[in-house]
């Protein structure tokens, strides 16, 4: 059985994901234990006095919030993810598009585009103007199918593929620290 040979992440979309891991996790850590500051630390038997130990906190935020933005920054700058070809091959496999004994060179792709969601595109080899495309008989005309074809595709995907968990999942571990601390502050709030 060959396996499919991934490009590896670039070194410096690795080193921003694993500083917003890190970061993330530790601030999740420290909301779930209830962590305080306290005014002093000893570091290698020097002893340190902090006037103001939440100010800690709230510099573990900028440094969260700045990881965010250069992990964000770097995956821009990575090539196809997969992610996208995946969940569009995914789409397409819903759809009963080729009839194995006839080829009229009909051929099929999905497009990701607001407010549509996605469309279902089709290009005919033999009658069509070769830069002319359009959207297809087949495509599905409920919203709310495609957004739950969609929703379905992307978790198939996460399920199954490794690159959502290498790309996507820091974007939801860097979610729960700030869902613990707005959750607190409007828990903090109502009583």
């Amino acid at each position: 059985m060959s396996q499919k040979k991934r490009d590896p992440m670039g070194a410096d979309l690795l080193r921003q994901r694993r500083n917003l891991l890190i970061t993330s996790l530790g601030l999740a850590a420290a909301q779930l234990a209830g962590a305080t500051f306290q005014g002093s630390a000893s570091i290698f038997g020097a002893g340190i006095i902090f006037e103001e130990p939440v100010n800690l906190l709230y510099g573990t935020w900028v440094l969260w919030g700045y990881f965010l933005l250069r992990y964000w920054q770097y995956l821009g700058e990575e090539g196809d993810l997969g992610i996208s070809k995946a969940v569009s091959a995914w789409l397409l496999a819903r759809f009963d598009l080729y009839n194995d004994d006839y080829d009229d060179g009909t051929r099929y792709w999905v497009g990701f585009r607001l407010p549509d969601i996605w469309i279902l595109y089709e290009y005919n080899e033999k009658r069509d103007d070769p830069d002319m495309s359009s959207k297809s008989s087949l495509d599905v005309q409920s919203f709310l199918v495609k957004i739950f074809l969609l929703t379905r595709a992307y978790m198939v995907v996460a399920w199954k593929t490794p690159r959502f968990t290498d790309y996507m999942l820091p974007f939801f571990v860097a979610a729960f620290p700030l869902a613990f601390t707005i959750f607190r502050l409007i828990a903090s709030n109502q009583s």
